[in-house]
């Protein structure tokens, strides 16, 4: 495969995931909007966190850092009273949606990690088995 034909499938790859996550978020702001009066506030920020730590082991550290925000937005505009605005009426109602933010940028930064390192034992494994060959 040529670098263009490359370049191509990973850019359709890679915004594939941005509307996978997009949707997944949004679905399960939709769901959780509807059921509110079932689920405590803690249990809706842990359902954004499940999508947030699922897209930093699986998705490309952008659409992880899309979605942390993404989940932030939706649950402070849709679940934090008053309802349907940015505002919170009391500031430690913004402890739950700092908080997984910041967990979709940690899990991101050590996701991407453990992936660059992953790459590299591999490659340092094929070199040592090349020169054991030699």
């Amino acid at each position: 495969m040529d670098a263009k034909g490359w370049f191509h499938q990973h850019i359709f790859r890679v915004v594939g995931q941005y509307v996978v996550v997009g949707l997944a978020v949004l679905a399960t702001t939709l769901l959780v909007f509807n059921l509110r009066s079932l689920f405590g506030q803690i249990n809706i920020s842990v359902l954004y966190l499940v999508i947030v730590l699922g897209c930093a082991v699986f998705a490309h550290p952008g659409v992880t850092l899309f979605c942390g925000l993404l989940s932030f937005l939706c649950y402070d505009f849709f679940l934090v009273p008053p309802v349907f605005t940015l505002q919170v009426s009391s500031p430690i109602q913004l402890i739950d949606p700092l908080a997984f933010l910041s967990v979709a940028v940690v899990t991101c930064i050590m996701a991407e990690r453990s992936r660059r390192r992953t790459i590299q034992a591999a490659i340092y494994r094929e070199a040592d088995e090349l020169r054991a060959g030699t």
